[in-house]
């Protein structure tokens, strides 16, 4: 027969099953915790190997080069077009959004770009430049960027040049950027010189 449980025995068991009890639970939340941990670094590693998108995508300068204005002329038998950027005036004067300087005096603000147009004898008088030589509209053309320019009103003087099969030159432009303009700016104004100039048409009367 069963001995019926004293109280000193029913006690000790109760410890032993709240002891096992407490064994159980902690393995199984160990087992939980790790696999947690498996998952949450299996997914950082996952997601850290994607490469960032950017934010925003940058639109080329030259994206919407067909819908800017057209310039041309014909100056001692020399015919010249090309495209200019749209948020320049007729005479080729831009100043950055944030920029509400009147540029009408002749100082030139931070921030803003003058261009003149370089044909007939205004041309003839730049000759030969001493920067990069390049090609436009299959002739021969040279662009000289001086960050170090004389006239210590500008910060930067963008200068390309086109010109016949002889070397005479035939028409280009140059472009003045005000003194203490950013690098962001200057950068921005640039490139889209070098569209500009990548636009140029010209011919010489025969």
């Amino acid at each position: 027969m069963f001995r019926g449980l004293t109280f000193r025995g029913s006690t000790a068991w109760i410890l032993c099953l709240v002891v096992a009890g407490a064994l159980l639970t902690l393995v199984a939340g160990g087992a939980g915790v790790g696999a947690a941990s498996v998952r949450s670094g299996s997914y950082k590693t996952s997601s850290s190997s994607l490469s960032n998108p950017p934010a925003v995508p940058q639109k080329s300068p030259g994206a919407d080069v067909a819908s800017w204005p057209v310039a041309n002329g014909s100056v001692d038998g020399v015919t010249y077009s090309f495209h200019y950027p749209s948020a320049w005036n007729s005479n080729f004067l831009y100043c950055a959004p944030e920029v509400h300087s009147d540029v009408e005096g002749g100082h030139l603000p931070a921030g803003c770009a003058s261009t003149d147009v370089l044909v007939g004898q205004k041309a003839r008088d730049v000759g030969l430049l001493s920067g990069e030589e390049t090609a436009i509209g299959g002739k021969a053309a040279r662009k000289l960027v001086d960050d170090r320019p004389a006239n210590v009103l500008v910060s930067r003087v963008y200068t390309t040049m086109v010109y016949d099969a002889t070397g005479t030159p035939l028409f280009g432009f140059t472009t003045q950027i005000g003194a203490g303009t950013d690098a962001a700016t200057l950068d921005a104004i640039t490139a889209n010189l070098d569209v500009m100039a990548g636009t140029i048409k010209v011919e010489a009367g025969r």
